[in-house]
């Protein structure tokens, strides 16, 4: 059985959150067990590493999400956390903690569904996802969730992540079909750009991880598209 905790203080939000969970469990035909809690203390002197997700809103009263999430992260360094707010800029910051991913208010049932899709597979492996790389070193794991994008130069792949960038080989197609249930998504032909860490999009051109990449003509449409989807803004 799966737990989720939802540490909201809105109660129309929790509401919504406690359906989706409800409705996905029935869409899944598993069994998920649902916590609630309206503040972020009440939340952490209860808490035993007993949930596999927390739901954590960002605008608490008296301790606030991301705080909330640093404590948390003391006691268990493996749940996924995912943060709620109402501006995705407020969510960055959850990368210090380790955080899974965010949801933009309103969340839509697409976004909270995207998210449990993605997560279910890597609560399952015990961890969060990542992927096996050959560079010049021999092989090397690479949390997926620290890539910020990956660039493909003739056979050389070039990961750009939190900690530096770390060359590879091989194909960005191939690459692309392992990894797109990622969050991950095509901005050019030599480019993919992980969806959690675009924080500005001005025209023909994003920034991700602190770089700035241009999206080509062709795949523009289809980027934007899935980047208000990823933040549930449809």
């Amino acid at each position: 059985m799966l737990t989720v905790a939802i540490v909201e203080d809105d109660e129309k939000a929790a509401k919504t959150l406690t359906d989706f969970v409800e409705t996905y469990a029935s869409g899944a035909n598993m069994l998920i067990r649902t916590l609630t809690y309206g503040d972020a203390e009440t939340f952490l002197v209860g808490y035993r590493e007993g949930a596999d997700i927390v739901f954590m809103d960002i605008e608490l009263p008296d301790m606030d999400g991301m705080s909330a999430a640093k404590k948390l992260r003391e006691r268990d360094g493996m749940v996924m956390i995912v943060f709620v707010t109402n501006m995705a800029q407020y969510a960055i910051g959850g990368y210090a903690v380790g955080a899974f991913d965010f949801l933009v208010k309103p969340v839509t049932y697409y976004a909270f569904r995207t998210r449990m899709d993605r997560a279910l597979p890597a609560i399952r492996q015990g961890k969060v996802p990542d992927m096996t790389v050959h560079t010049a070193d021999g092989l090397r794991r690479v949390e997926l969730s620290a890539v910020s994008s990956i660039e493909v130069f003739g056979h050389k792949l070039v990961y750009h992540t939190e900690s530096g960038d770390i060359e590879s080989w091989g194909s960005l197609s191939q690459t692309e079909e392992k990894i797109l249930p990622y969050g991950f998504a095509r901005a050019s032909n030599c480019c993919l750009v992980n969806m959690r860490h675009v924080t500005a999009l001005n025209g023909s051109e994003i920034v991700a991880g602190g770089r700035r990449i241009s999206i080509s003509r062709t795949r523009r449409k289809e980027f934007v598209r899935t980047l208000n989807e990823y933040l549930g803004d449809r």
